[in-house]
């Protein structure tokens, strides 16, 4: 017998509309980039990328972005 599989909660996507900078600059550059490294996300946005990490790191708590090995991020799409 195997083990379950994990259940997620069904998270809805990211409403763009809802969004202030620098939030919405960062969701842009991945909705139209899919998945970058910070560094693609902060020259896209246009923002440094301190800041970018900062504001990254808020949005993936809140569900709305995922990371990936290497620096990497997305939008959570699904």
């Amino acid at each position: 017998m195997s083990a379950p599989e994990p259940v997620e909660a069904a998270v809805p996507p990211v409403d763009l509309a809802g969004l202030e900078p620098p939030e919405l600059e960062i969701a842009k550059a991945l909705e139209v980039g899919g998945r970058l490294h910070i560094d693609e996300i902060s020259r896209a946005a246009g923002i440094d990328v301190s800041v970018a990490g900062a504001v990254i790191l808020g949005m993936e708590v809140k569900g709305m972005v995922v990371r990936f090995p290497g620096m990497y991020y997305d939008l959570r799409r699904s």
